[in-house]
């Protein structure tokens, strides 16, 4: 007897796929981003693993990736985030403020690059 292979998933990768997967069950969510592509990294400066987000053709997809220089040398996506965890899971509940969140990335503890395409992660979100 043998077992379907299922795909591990580490770190921030695994809890961002526990809560997004359903997405990919949503018929909105299908039709919206049938011909559409978007790839997000988010990076936990303090922890191994970093979180790749892709959307490609209707579907949704979460992988780790070693969080380590040479694995992101090569990367292209449409946005990123760097941060350690406390900071990304006070920043993604919103219990960090606008003002907090712009002194951190004065400070260099939080970077985003591609605000608008995070914004459109968010729309997806709103989905489920």
């Amino acid at each position: 007897m043998s077992f379907p292979k299922v795909e591990v998933r580490r770190g921030l990768a695994g809890l961002l796929w526990k809560q997004m997967e359903p997405v990919n069950n949503v018929d909105k969510f299908k039709e919206l981003y049938k011909d559409k592509s978007l790839s997000i990294l988010y990076k936990l400066t303090d922890q191994p693993y970093a979180a790749l987000i892709k959307v490609e053709n209707g579907k949704l997809d979460i992988k780790h990736l070693k969080n380590e220089e040479e694995a992101f040398n090569n990367l292209q996506v449409d946005a990123s985030m760097a941060c350690p965890t406390e900071l990304f899971f006070d920043f993604s509940s919103g219990s960090l403020s606008k003002f907090g969140a712009l002194t951190k990335m004065l400070t260099g503890k939080l970077k985003i690059k591609g605000m608008d395409k995070m914004k459109e992660l968010g729309e997806i979100m709103a989905l489920l």
